[in-house]
């Protein structure tokens, strides 16, 4: 924060600088207004220029607009290389805009080593990495510029080439070429000095700012394409100059609040008053928080760098300075509170304890819930953090250590910065009691792709485990109970079946022992349900596709004694049904079935019997049709006497299913149904 305030007043410093030079140099009044609004307007443009735009691109043109007949290129300095990479590249005129187009890629490959100019003089070495501008003489120009000369001069014949540095807090950005095209000459130097100059503190205040976000990038991102606000008043507190980003913070716009009074826009007009004293007593203030209040009578929480605006006798004339919305920040530091607070309420409540791990340290963080959950203290412990095998000695049992260390092993190794993990494993707290916990953790990187921290959170879930094994025990017992249920319902429809097949062997009359076979076989396939029940791992769910291909072939070989003359064909598909379905389904398969193996081809007639059962969407569908001689025609399936289509009609309905009968070839019952139960 201190950093851009100074690098704002350097920006005013070199107004004031820029000032004293063209009044001592006598130019004319109208240039004097021109240069100072032209360096005014681009110190708010560089104020107000968001973080996503190409500064590098923004001086290019800038510098363009100014020198007349000349091709402009930015280098950035790249740390790493120890080189300059030329960045951008602005022309002016036509010509220069095709150069810029034709060549701009190439232009932009070219790299010039920081080492190069150790073939400069070592004063002029000095002047370019200072910020200086200087003549670069022919025979240094690619030492400077690199093969650059070459690409510009088939564009346009090169007179004569400035250079320099954008330097600033000691700190090299990057260099700037200025290709003037033969017989031009540079105009007003001293004017391109100071943009030169406003372009490096700009550049170092863009650096500042990045390197700003990027370290607080780990916790939030309370501040994102932050722009300040650019403001001077008067002595008196009358607006002169306010950058239009103030619409942003306080509703009012640029054109209102220019020449209207500061205290428009301060929640309490004294905290000017306090305000001033300070930069009085100090002679700027940094980071100075003031409330404000904006168009809708809200406030505004805002950091203010301010110092005085003096004239030649060093009196105070003004104050200028930058706001900064710190309204988020505010926000964020209560809601952290409130949630810390939370957090360690509900860390308790659930018996959870947080922890960090430094790899470069082997170093372990704790929290007090974290100690609380080992039954001991930080006081007791001698502080909240501990190496890495004095924790494993003191509260890891030696039967999972090997465990616990291969789990640190493979999170320090994984590439996926999203990587997280848990396990459980026993403890030993500070008592001497074994306490089972779940560890849930994951890790941080830096920009290099290292992992530098493990961070985790660990529960007691003792209890929870005690409780998931009395539950698997009482579910163990429910299924022993449910499978041996199962068994008696299957074994006693089976002995149901067998008593109707001796009692059928005493009957004479063919239509009351065919009767007696069909009750049977409705026994039989309740009972095969039950088997399927039995002896699944799905206690109320079987595969009724396989159901059904089991069922069909036992009447098959108990209607059909002559295999050949009949074929049974069945395309089903493996759907789990539920048993509430599966038990009346289950007998309206029986009864269509016997139906057409029973009536359908009668004498010797050959012909086919096919069923079909699969699922579309969450609606289920069973076809089984034959080629025979079909039902009736005055028949009406619906109301009917025969006792096998009234069961096929009330469990049709019981499982909430749809019925059609098609008579075109033979007969084909379709029913469709949704599972009632899931």
């Amino acid at each position: 924060m201190k950093d851009e305030c100074k690098s704002e007043k350097e920006l005013m410093d070199e107004l004031n600088e820029l000032r004293a030079i063209l009044k001592s140099k006598n130019e004319s009044t109208k240039k004097i207004i021109e240069n100072e609004r032209f360096l005014s307007q681009t110190a708010l443009e560089l104020v107000d220029l968001p973080p996503s735009s190409d500064i590098y691109e923004f001086i290019a043109k800038k510098l363009n607009s100014l020198i007349e007949n000349s091709i402009i290129a930015v280098t950035v300095y790249d740390p790493f290389s120890d080189s300059f990479h030329v960045h951008a590249v602005s022309g002016k005129s036509e010509k220069l805009n095709d150069f810029t187009q034709k060549f701009s890629s190439k232009a932009l490959e070219i790299k010039v080593p920081l080492s190069s100019f150790n073939d400069y003089s070592l004063e002029s070495k000095d002047v370019i990495l200072s910020g200086g501008l200087i003549k670069i003489e022919k025979e240094l120009c690619p030492v400077f510029c690199g093969s650059l000369p070459k690409i510009v001069e088939t564009i346009m014949d090169i007179g004569d080439v400035y250079g320099t540095g954008f330097k600033s807090k000691g700190k090299l950005y990057g260099t700037v070429n200025i290709f003037l095209e033969k017989g031009s000459k540079l105009e007003n130097k001293e004017m391109v000095q100071s943009l030169i100059n406003l372009f490096a503190v700009a550049m170092q205040r863009r650096s500042a700012e990045n390197d700003l976000e990027e370290s607080e990038r780990k916790y939030r991102k309370i501040f994102e394409n932050v722009q300040d606000v650019f403001y001077q008043t008067d002595i008196n507190g009358k607006i002169i100059e306010m950058s239009p980003s103030i619409e942003r913070y306080s509703g009012f716009s640029r054109g209102y609040l220019i020449g209207r009074q500061v205290e428009t826009v301060y929640q309490n007009p004294e905290d000017r008053v306090k305000l001033l004293k300070l930069i009085k007593e100090k002679g700027e203030v940094n980071d100075y928080e003031l409330t404000l209040e904006n168009k809708d009578g809200e406030t505004v929480y805002v950091s203010v760098n301010s110092h005085f605006l003096k004239d030649q006798n060093n009196q105070p004339i003004g104050v200028e300075g930058s706001l900064r919305d710190i309204g988020p920040r505010k926000k964020a530091e209560r809601d952290l509170i409130a949630t810390q607070h939370r957090l360690r309420i509900a860390l308790g409540l659930a018996k959870m304890g947080s922890w960090e791990y430094d790899v470069a340290s082997d170093m372990f963080t704790f929290d007090d819930q974290f100690y609380a959950l080992y039954g001991t203290t930080a006081k007791d412990e001698g502080g909240y953090q501990m190496l890495s095998k004095d924790y494993a000695s003191k509260f890891i049992p030696p039967e999972v250590s090997s465990v616990v260390a291969e789990e640190i092993e493979r999170t320090l190794s994984a590439d996926d910065p999203s990587y997280s993990n848990e396990i459980e494993h026993d403890i030993v707290r500070a008592d001497g009691e074994k306490r089972v916990i779940v560890v849930r953790n994951g890790i941080e990187k830096d920009e290099y792709g290292n992992t530098i921290k493990i961070i985790g959170v660990n529960q007691d879930i003792t209890e929870l485990k005690r409780v998931q094994n009395e539950i698997k025990e009482a579910l163990n017992e429910k299924e022993m109970l449910l499978k041996e249920i199962h068994h008696r319902v299957k074994n006693n429809l089976m002995v149901i079946s067998s008593l109707l097949n001796l009692q059928s062997q005493y009957i004479h009359d063919e239509e009351a022992r065919s009767i007696f076979r069909e009750s049977q076989n409705r026994a039989k396939s309740m009972a095969l349900i039950h088997e399927r029940l039995y002896r699944s791992t799905d206690l109320k769910r079987i595969d009724f596709g396989d159901y059904i291909r089991t069922l069909g072939n036992d009447l098959y070989h108990t209607y059909m004694p002559e295999e050949g003359r009949i074929s049974l064909n069945m395309n089903l598909e493996n759907l789990m049904v539920d048993i509430n379905t599966t038990v009346p389904l289950g007998l309206i398969v029986n009864e269509l079935i016997t139906n057409s193996m029973k009536h359908a081809f009668p004498a010797d007639a050959e012909g086919e019997i096919n069923i079909t059962f699969y699922k579309k969407g969450d609606e289920f569908t069973l076809i089984i049709d034959d080629n025979g001689v079909g039902l009736p025609a005055d028949l009406d399936f619906k109301n009917t006497e025969t006792l096998g289509l009234q069961l096929v009609n009330n469990l049709t309905a019981q499982i909430d299913g749809t019925i059609e009968l098609d008579r075109t070839k033979g007969t084909r019952f379709k029913i469709t149904f949704k599972e009632q139960y899931k």
